[in-house]
């Protein structure tokens, strides 16, 4: 779903529950594939722009920005 250089919204969320914390716009720098027992996961490394560090980030808390 998301590549390298993509320019994404991420959404930070409390760690209990999906309610968002914070957000901002990144870049995605690299993408992680995992796989623990037969469950393949992804996690993708995204620079985040506001905050001007790095983060890695589960698909469900990305979104691509698309052009209008």
């Amino acid at each position: 779903m998301f590549q390298k250089g993509d320019i994404i919204t991420w959404f930070e969320t409390y760690s209990d529950v999906m309610t968002p914390r914070d957000s901002g716009v990144g870049i995605i720098i690299d993408i992680i594939e995992l796989s623990y027992i037969s469950t393949e996961y992804k996690s993708y490394r995204v620079y985040r722009i506001k905050k001007k560090d790095y983060m890695s980030f589960d698909e469900s808390n990305l979104q691509k920005l698309t052009r209008r």
